[in-house]
């Protein structure tokens, strides 16, 4: 089951990266069940907050050299499909 498990969050968090690569985001390499991403036009901060009043929760940390990143788990395909469909809906705005 463990093993099952870590497979499916070592591909969905590929999967991940690759998508926020794609929408612009510049995102560390991750071993662990999250990632930490960074835009370079828009503030975590303000990705943050967009995404807390969508009920997304990410992790936001106000502290020097993390402060322009979210901390993003890795759940469910589905769970990082409406991810993806709030981050478009920022990123148009």
């Amino acid at each position: 089951y463990y093993k099952d498990m870590q497979k499916k969050i070592m591909a969905t968090r590929d999967k991940t990266t690759k998508a926020m690569s794609a929408l612009g985001f510049s995102v560390l390499n991750s071993f662990a069940n999250f990632i930490f991403a960074s835009h370079n036009k828009i503030s975590a901060e303000f990705i943050y907050k967009k995404l807390k009043e969508n009920d997304v929760l990410v992790r936001y940390f106000n502290k020097p050299s993390i402060d322009n990143y979210i901390r993003i788990t890795i759940g469910t395909d589905d769970q990082m499909e409406i991810l993806f469909e709030n981050i478009e809906k920022i990123l148009e705005g």
